[in-house]
């Protein structure tokens, strides 16, 4: 740019002020600093001080010495640049209450909150005036005003702005679930984490220092229930649902696009927005319409709150929603600590129990070796059962410092966080003898919100059964009998990406997926437990079992009310970590996207992917943005795509079925879903979130519940634990939860080694 236009024109000035804000953001203070002076000394000689491209500079420059703790330097920039910024452009504009964020953000940080307050307060003001409520930057001036009430033990203040805070956020998630796809929602939805992450870091600072935690542990709960539960389920739902005939499915596209102008025009000062009125309007209509038409479309959407929930329970029963959060208060910390709201039928409301922090759990695995097997990069069933499997330490941890609440308490709902879904809490022993099983009725759940919502699923007079097992992973490339052309409008129809069209292989490209003998006796020994009572199974094995009799499930037919999978399951974890802004702060508007696309995390694993890729010439799909496509499950065939990166032949769907392709089917019909697979468990670990994996993929697509590995399980024993389920479900005629809480109880008599009963796990 220098040797095209100079080194003192205004262009040169933009490419070193963006060349500096990278390595700000990269923390090379001493790079950024001489390109933002070098910028600013440009942009005052060609154009002057009482331009706005020099005001940008002088913003930028005090966000550098902020950031290097040089207050003083930072407070004479910020100062300038709001006089400059109110000369130029009044201040009834959005560049100044930017300008008086980031003042007051500076004097927050060097603790003078006389000086801070009445600039947060003159910016929520100006905020609502021009942007109005609905704007995102309304939301951040609530956050940062009640964050400085928090800090100044202003309780009162803080919490009603806290609550506000909350449900903007929550209320715009709702309405972007309506027209932005799941990864779409997913990456929209970590932009809003960082509010529960401010409530829970109030929460156990209050708590630390003995003080009224007020009514933060009933706004962490109604938090926790919103993320953990309405994000699963509500745009897969709602488009479930109104795909269910062509007249419902055109009035939710209708609502996607009002939806999706709306958030245009939300972001647009209040003088330049047009057509607001008419759109809401529309699109309330709409929803209204889709309210009738639709069956379960009003659950699907509501939001949950912690009294409904309460109104569940029985007085021997509780709740607990496990959450997990990075401590950002009163200052930022590398800490995740993990926590527990728990809620009673007598409790005013939820109460907030600190346990541990996350290191601490870490070293528990690690030493018990409990996580040998979950760090493994692929999953094979028939591997050798290791010596002993041991949770010693995990009572301590995890559970002791809620049994003083738990008295008389039988039946526990629980939903975990974090580490914790790679946890079978039934396993974890109290003393020698005696388990968390023993002690409680437990009952793993998703999110507590599902005690709420009525279960949607259709399994009434279905007595369909599907079995995958015996798969035969190779293609005999001699054999031209797979007929491509009757399953072709599948894939030419599928809109799931499959895993041929992103690149991969195996660390070793010579590594395979071996027959499975047990699998095949697995699944012959369950068919015959369900033919004997008289329900239509089929059984999907040897060539057969192949990726397009998987995909036509759903389809021409209701999906079946049991799917059994008795294969190899895979899981390439995140090697990338996102790390998140700690500041609320803006620049101007012409350097805000550029700032923006710094700090967003998707950019940043992105760079980091690049250079992972580079260095270890490793497959793009390994290193997929999308979690649900780095796991899977191997169908017939596999291997060939496998470790060719292609199918054998053109038509053919490739025999490696991910989460993603996963998630776009239709099961609402199917009330259990069986993972015999080693780690289908596993996944990404996202936020409160949870587990971006086969779990996620198979709840999106309807199922009820979920039966899945967490780590390497023995053939023989899986074999028999399966073969114990089913009889205890079928035979015995208990609920699936109590034939699987039967089955644990029956394996765990038999081996005292936790590893070959307590890999599974069920989840609703």
């Amino acid at each position: 740019m220098g040797k095209k236009v100079g080194k003192e024109h205004p262009k040169y000035a933009s490419s070193i002020n963006n060349l500096a804000i990278l390595y700000r953001a990269i923390m090379n203070f001493e790079k950024a600093e001489l390109l933002f002076l070098e910028s600013k000394a440009i942009r005052e000689k060609t154009l002057g001080r009482e331009h706005s491209d020099y005001a940008s500079s002088l913003n930028n420059l005090a966000t550098l010495y902020s950031d290097m703790g040089e207050y003083e330097k930072a407070e004479l920039l910020y100062l300038e640049d709001k006089i400059i910024v109110e000369s130029a452009l009044g201040n009834e504009h959005p560049d100044y209450a930017i300008s008086l964020n980031n003042l007051a953000i500076l004097y927050w940080e060097m603790a003078d909150y006389q000086k801070a307050e009445p600039l947060f307060i003159e910016n929520k003001a100006l905020v609502e005036k021009i942007l109005g409520k609905d704007h995102i930057d309304y939301t951040h001036s609530l956050t940062n005003l009640s964050t400085l009430y928090e800090k100044q033990y202003r309780f009162s203040e803080s919490e009603p702005m806290l609550k506000e805070a909350a449900s903007r956020k929550q209320d715009k998630l709702v309405k972007a679930s309506s027209f932005l796809s799941e990864l779409e929602l997913r990456e929209y939805a970590i932009t809003f984490q960082k509010n529960g992450e401010n409530l829970s870091s109030f929460l156990l600072a209050r708590h630390t220092n003995g003080m009224q935690v007020g009514i933060l542990p009933s706004l962490a709960f109604d938090h926790a229930l919103f993320h953990k539960g309405f994000l699963l389920t509500a745009a897969a739902r709602l488009n479930l649902f109104s795909m269910d005939n062509a007249e419902t499915n055109e009035i939710n596209l209708q609502l996607k696009d009002y939806r999706h102008r709306l958030t245009i025009e939300y972001s647009k000062p209040i003088a330049e927005r047009s057509e607001i009125s008419e759109l809401e309007e529309k699109a309330n209509i709409a929803e209204k319409e889709l309210a009738r038409s639709v069956v379960g479309y009003a659950d699907a959407i509501r939001q949950v709150k912690w009294q409904e929930v309460q109104l569940k329970l029985k007085q021997n029963e509780a709740v607990i929603e496990f959450i997990s959060f990075n401590v950002n208060f009163p200052k930022n910390s590398d800490s995740t600590m993990y926590a527990a709201l728990v809620l009673k039928s007598s409790d005013e409301q939820p109460q907030f129990i600190p346990l541990f922090e996350a290191n601490e759990l870490t070293k528990i695995l690690i030493k018990n070796k409990s996580s040998e097997s979950i760090s493994e990069l692929y999953a094979s069933r028939g591997v050798i059962p290791i010596n002993t499997l041991t949770f010693n330490g995990l009572y301590d941890l995890i559970w002791k410092p809620l049994d003083a609440i738990l008295q008389n308490i039988s039946t526990v709902y629980y939903s975990p966080s974090g580490i914790l879904h790679r946890i079978n809490f039934d396993a974890i022993p109290t003393n020698n003898s005696v388990n968390l099983a023993d002690k409680y009725k437990l009952v793993r759940l998703g999110s507590t919100r599902s005690l709420v919502v009525p279960d949607l699923t259709k399994t009434e007079s279905n007595r369909n059964v599907i079995l995958f097992g015996g798969v035969q992973y190779n293609i005999d490339t001699t054999l031209n009998i797979i007929d491509t052309k009757s399953d072709n409008y599948l894939a030419i129809k599928d809109q799931a990406l499959p895993f041929s069209e992103v690149e991969r292989g195996l660390i070793n490209r010579a590594s395979e997926w071996r027959y499975l003998i047990g699998a095949e006796k697995e699944i012959q020994a369950i068919s015959k437990i369900f033919q004997k009572l008289n329900f239509n199974t089929t059984v999907f094995s040897g060539d057969m079992a192949k990726e397009e009799s998987f995909k036509i499930i759903g389809k021409k037919e209701i999906s079946p009310r049991v799917l059994h999978l008795a294969t190899h399951g895979y899981f390439f974890p995140d090697r990338s970590i996102a790390t998140e802004g700690a500041v609320l702060r803006d620049s101007t508007a012409s350097e805000r996207t550029l700032l923006d696309s710094f700090q967003k995390p998707d950019t940043n694993l992105a760079i980091t992917r690049q250079k992972l890729a580079l260095e270890s010439h490793e497959s793009v799909f390994k290193i997929s943005d999308h979690p649900m496509i780095r796991s899977g499950l191997i169908l017939a065939g596999g291997n060939y795509a496998w470790t060719h990166g292609k199918t054998f032949k053109e038509g053919m769907q490739d025999g490696i079925l991910t989460a993603y392709e996963i998630s776009q089917m239709n099961l609402s019909n199917t009330e259990l879903v069986v993972l015999s697979a080693c780690e289908t468990g596993l996944g990404d670990i996202q936020g409160i979130e949870g587990v971006y994996g086969l779990q996620r993929a198979f709840k999106i697509a309807g199922s009820k519940y979920l039966m899945m590995s967490l780590w390497q399980v023995p053939d023989d024993e899986t074999k028999e634990f399966m073969i114990t389920y089913y009889s205890n479900w079928l035979n015995k005629k208990l609920s699936i939860p109590d034939a699987f809480r039967l089955t644990q109880s029956e394996m765990r008599k038999k081996y005292s080694n936790p590893y070959l009963w307590a890999g599974f796990v069920l989840v609703e």
